[in-house]
């Protein structure tokens, strides 16, 4: 069977739906696209820190500490619509192509902070030799804390708020376990962490 130009083409069943699914996703591709033509060219395209706008800002804390889109929406009072328009403009802003890659990116380069997306941040640890933040202590309700301890924390450039402080008695400061200390933070007992309270 052949076609002439005026015969008319019939798209299968359900091939509408797919295109709209799609839509959002061609559209950012074609986004990072431009920017990666732009870098070829020589084109000096940065965004600065402050790129950003406050609800984007918003958005990308609450993606950092992990919530879903809908849950965004509806603690920030947007529209799905909303939400995804922003994060997709946070991905593209970013130079990534996944939310995980901008949250990880935001963090390295210091646009995010560890405090942005923990409730209750009480103290902070830093590896005094390497100049990096290696840990934090959250509190959760009540009296519970907890330690996290970070891969690769941000650098540190001014340690003057900073003390030495003896593991066993961080520890139990915060009610916690010493030897999770040793473990996540990879000390010896007899070490000294430098901590800084907030």
């Amino acid at each position: 069977m052949t076609l002439s130009a005026y015969d008319t083409f019939s798209p299968p069943a359900g091939f509408d739906p797919s295109v709209g699914n799609m839509l959002p996703a061609l559209r950012h591709e074609a986004q990072v696209l431009h920017l990666l033509a732009l870098d070829v060219i020589d084109t000096v395209f940065n965004f600065p820190t402050d790129a950003l706008s406050d609800d984007e800002m918003d958005v990308l804390k609450m993606l950092a500490s992990g919530l879903i889109p809908s849950v965004i929406a509806r603690q920030a009072g947007l529209s799905s619509r909303i939400v995804h328009a922003l994060t997709s403009s946070i991905v593209t802003k970013l130079k990534c192509r996944t939310t995980e890659q901008a949250v990880a990116r935001a963090v390295t380069t210091g646009i995010l902070k560890w405090t942005d997306f923990f409730a209750d941040p009480v103290a902070e640890l830093v590896d005094v030799e390497r100049r990096t933040l290696c840990g934090g202590i959250v509190r959760w309700s009540g009296r519970s804390h907890e330690l996290i301890a970070f891969e690769d924390g941000r650098t540190i450039r001014n340690l003057e708020s900073f003390r030495a402080v003896q593991i066993e008695d961080l520890a139990k400061d915060f009610n916690l376990d010493a030897n999770r200390f040793l473990e996540e933070l990879g000390c010896n007992r007899d070490q000294c962490v430098w901590a800084r309270h907030l």
